[in-house]
């Protein structure tokens, strides 16, 4: 529990689009946090419903209780007395995803403005929180930061997007390493690597984004036009991963086919819409069946944070910086 020591810099106000709603807005965190009566007001609904919506949203796994919800003592003037109570706030993730379940129109707008104001912390200001970096070498995090402005700065990205790309060099304890010979060009592929047999065929890859594409839809997170191919696409792409040359396989390794399987759906667009989306989904589904999703000692190696991130990366990459981007994310699936 963290207590609620508010400064004037760190509330936000809202205003919706219509001008009939003032809501003020906590920022801590590199976050926007509300509570479930603010959600309740955001969205013109009952507590009930916002409570209801954020318990099936954690049992459907769609986000975890860890990150996404705080418990903040706040302090109230009723009448006369000063109240302290202990309040449950839920980041910038939980009200999207409750927006989508309650009103996407709204929750559009709401987006819309909270990508703005993390933009303002995130870019404009750089709210890098520099004491929280301190202790892994900010001076040495300065070419990784100014990749990481260029692709902040190429295109609106929501709050989970902006805050994914910090956690690549927050969390991870080479990545700022990683980052730093990829700013320099200097990036090597790891020396062992591991071999598989597995392919992802056509037939496999196809009913994997169907049923993607069908939990979205269900979710109001896409359209009819998500997962739809173009042409040949998924087939080129897959068969670029498996490619032989006078009999041997290009890629033989583990950490080279789930790099270029990434790297090619990112950037080849097989599909008319959700191109990133499919492309991270099948890669962690790739990692899981090679038994390489986790580190020795049951740790995800890439969370949902540090995949967006490095998708982005992909997205915003020039042609001529292929091999660095394949071989930044085959250091990432090698692990520890």
């Amino acid at each position: 529990m963290s207590k609620e020591n508010t400064s004037p810099k760190d509330i936000l106000v809202y205003q919706s689009a219509d001008g009939g709603l003032t809501l003020p807005v906590k920022f801590k965190q590199d976050t926007i946090w509300l509570s479930q009566a603010e959600i309740a007001r955001l969205f013109s609904v009952q507590n009930a419903a916002i409570s209801k919506h954020v318990r099936n949203i954690y049992q459907d796994g769609e986000l975890k209780p860890k990150g996404t919800v705080s418990t903040m003592e706040t302090v109230a003037k009723e009448g006369k007395r000063t109240v302290r109570r202990n309040i449950e706030y839920y980041n910038l993730d939980m009200v999207l995803s409750v927006g989508y379940r309650v009103n996407s129109k709204q929750a559009t707008q709401f987006r819309v403005w909270a990508t703005q104001i993390l933009r303002q912390h995130l870019v404009k200001g750089f709210t890098l929180n520099e004491r929280r970096l301190e202790s892994a070498k900010l001076q040495e995090l300065r070419s990784a930061v100014s990749l990481i402005r260029q692709a902040m700065t190429s295109r609106s990205l929501s709050g989970d997007e902006a805050q994914g790309l910090l956690k690549v060099i927050t969390e991870y304890t080479e990545t700022w390493t990683l980052l730093d010979q990829y700013d320099r060009q200097a990036i090597t592929a790891p020396i062992s690597q591991s071999r598989s047999s597995y392919i992802l065929t056509y037939e496999d890859a196809l009913e994997l984004v169907n049923a993607l594409k069908k939990n979205l839809i269900r979710q109001r997170q896409a359209s009819d036009l998500f997962g739809k191919e173009q042409g040949d696409g998924l087939r080129r792409v897959l068969g670029a991963v498996q490619q032989t040359f006078d009999a041997m396989e290009l890629y033989q390794s583990v950490e080279a086919k789930a790099s270029h399987l990434l790297y090619f759906l990112t950037k080849d667009h097989p599909f008319i819409d959700g191109n990133k989306r499919i492309a991270a989904f099948l890669f962690i589904v790739y990692l899981t069946r090679t038994k390489h999703i986790a580190e020795r000692d049951g740790e995800r190696k890439f969370n949902d944070s540090a995949l967006v991130a490095l998708v982005l990366l992909i997205a915003e990459s020039k042609p001529e910086q292929k091999e660095l981007l394949v071989k930044l994310v085959m250091n990432f699936v090698h692990g520890k």
